[in-house]
């Protein structure tokens, strides 16, 4: 499967888990590193590595992508990648409190069709 397809399949597949569990649960990590960083150096620790870990496999398929030219190479992989965490933990807050799937969608829209393409 390519690159780009495996990133997008990827992205659905985590929209339509997140939105089936409702809008009050949201991310682990984002829930972890918003609630509980600034009172434990531990859990801040651990969630900043936990996303470095997933920027970072993001990274390789995403630098795949760009070898195959179906996502443009003006921009690191590692840039893209980690855009990419930052946008999701975003989408799912505002999702949080939105109670509305529309945050989710708008992730997919704008890094699925104008970032990673």
């Amino acid at each position: 499967m390519a690159p780009l397809t495996r990133l997008q399949n990827y992205f659905r597949a985590l929209v339509d888990v997140g939105n089936g569990m409702g809008a009050g649960c949201g991310c682990l990590l984002g829930n972890f590193g918003t609630e509980l960083s600034g009172q434990s150096p531990v859990i801040r620790q651990r969630v900043a590595a936990a996303l470095d870990d997933w920027s970072a496999a993001l990274v390789e398929t995403i630098a795949q992508a760009q070898a195959d030219g179906s996502v443009s190479d003006d921009i690191p992989a590692a840039d893209l990648a980690a855009f990419t965490v930052n946008a999701w933990e975003g989408a799912v807050v505002r999702y949080k409190v939105s109670q509305q799937r529309a945050a989710l969608d708008t992730f997919l829209n704008v890094v699925l069709r104008r970032i990673l393409s």
